[in-house]
């Protein structure tokens, strides 16, 4: 039996980047905690935040995690920027599909779901994008989501 058959690899691994997000990061990680998928994988970095959002970040993971959900961390020294932040995420991930989250979004519940339910239904989609609602400080909407002729999945075949 191989490491594969007794570890069986999360279907979903939540990238969870932060930086700076001391204002948000609490009720981002709270949404990305509360998703509506049994279990999945959630990998938080902290891209060397100056501020206290690594502490609150702690916080949270201490008092907040549910059953069912692994969690993953990585709290960098120096600030590599996003790309490297990234990076660092996927490669700590096991998931079979990878979904990112900043530090200052807040998640529905549903969205980790449905895109778990995008790649299944949809064998040849590499890519899945969701519309977003753009929110204050206060959580109070300012703009209509993301242009509706945006492509909502890109499959991996290029037309003829």
């Amino acid at each position: 039996m191989g490491l594969s058959e007794t570890c069986p690899r999360p279907s979903a691994s939540l990238l969870f980047i932060a930086y700076n997000h001391e204002a948000f990061v609490e009720e981002a990680l709270l949404s990305a905690l509360r998703q509506d998928v049994a279990t999945f994988e959630l990998v938080v970095v902290d891209d060397a935040s100056t501020d206290r959002t690594r502490a609150i970040l702690e916080e949270v993971l201490a008092r907040k995690t549910p059953p069912g959900v692994t969690i993953k961390k990585l709290y960098k020294d120096k600030n590599g920027g996003l790309i490297a932040a990234v990076n660092d995420a996927m490669a700590m991930a096991a998931g079979e599909a990878f979904v990112l989250m900043a530090g200052d979004d807040v998640s529905m519940p549903c969205r980790l779901a449905r895109s778990l339910r995008t790649f299944a239904d949809q064998p040849s989609v590499q890519l899945v994008y969701g519309d977003c609602v753009k929110i204050d400080e206060a959580g109070r909407p300012f703009a209509s989501p993301v242009s509706e002729a945006m492509p909502r999945f890109f499959p991996t075949t290029t037309p003829a």
